[in-house]
């Protein structure tokens, strides 16, 4: 698996996304070109790890916890500027050495 900001040089055109869908939500695509958005591209991720990940996300798939999983991440992602600040977090182009756009 590999993880890369959305500003990466090419990155969203590589895998034919737009500026607006990457800044509204996660994406992830898979080794065949699957495209998965937002609650559904984070369990897509889990279920890529070892240990009880792959569980936790094989419950996605059940229609009153993606319905949960879709509406959490949709509040966190409206609000994830007021969250990064209150972990800490720093932007991954404000890193020293990341090359983005």
């Amino acid at each position: 698996m590999l993880a890369l900001p959305n500003q990466t040089p090419g990155l969203i055109q590589q895998y034919g996304l737009t500026q607006a869908q990457v800044d509204f939500e996660v994406w992830a695509v898979n080794l065949v070109g699957d495209k998965f958005a937002g609650a559904a591209a984070a369990n897509r991720v889990l279920a890529e790890l070892s240990g009880l990940w792959p569980a936790l996300a094989a419950l996605y798939a059940l229609p009153p916890v993606r319905w949960i999983e879709d509406c959490l991440y949709r509040w966190v992602a409206e609000n994830r500027a007021r969250l990064s600040g209150f972990w800490g977090a720093t932007p991954e182009c404000e890193v020293k050495g990341v090359e983005c756009e």
